[in-house]
This record gives C-alpha cells, structure tokens and sequence, in this order.
C-alpha cells in the first residue's frame, strides 16, 4: 500500500461516524420506473433521502468535482468527515 493510499483510509473518526450513519440509513425508496425494462428505481432524490440526514448528523459530507487526467475528465468524490478525516475516489 503506498502512502496515499494509507492517507486516505479513514483512520477513526470518519470511520466511527460512518458506521452510525449507515446503522440509521433505510433502503431508498424506488419511486420510479424505466419504461423500457419495466423495472424500478430510486432517483437521485430518493438516494439523497435516505442518505443526506444520516451522514450530516454524523458529521459527513459528499463533494464531487471534475478533474483532467491524461486529457481526460475524471470525477473525483469526497467524502469527508467534520475532523478532517477523507476518503477520495
């Protein structure tokens, strides 16, 4: 494991906090269906209400942004913790 790779594992904090949020989380709700497989899913809104309340009384945060990599755009996602703590993808 390189050191980034071990500056980026959350050490405590996020980790702790993490685990409460998830233990609260419910499934999200499928509310909508995809005309052409005739099969459900959650929309974004739904994912966001069955995630957002839990990770932010914990402390958590998710951020997205683009990157240029190799003249290429990368979405790199954040999830971040009130001490400092992060996870980058």
């Amino acid at each position: 494991m390189t050191e980034i790779e071990k500056a980026l594992l959350p050490s405590g904090q996020l980790a702790k906090a993490l685990a409460a949020a998830q233990g609260e989380m419910k499934n999200a709700a499928y509310n909508r269906t995809n005309p052409h497989f005739k099969s459900q899913y959650a929309d974004l809104a739904s994912v966001r209400d069955a995630t957002i309340p839990a990770l932010s009384k914990h402390g958590i945060s998710i951020t997205q942004r683009f990157v240029i990599r190799d003249d290429k755009f990368v979405l790199v996602t954040e999830m971040s913790h009130q001490s400092g703590e992060k996870i980058v993808s």
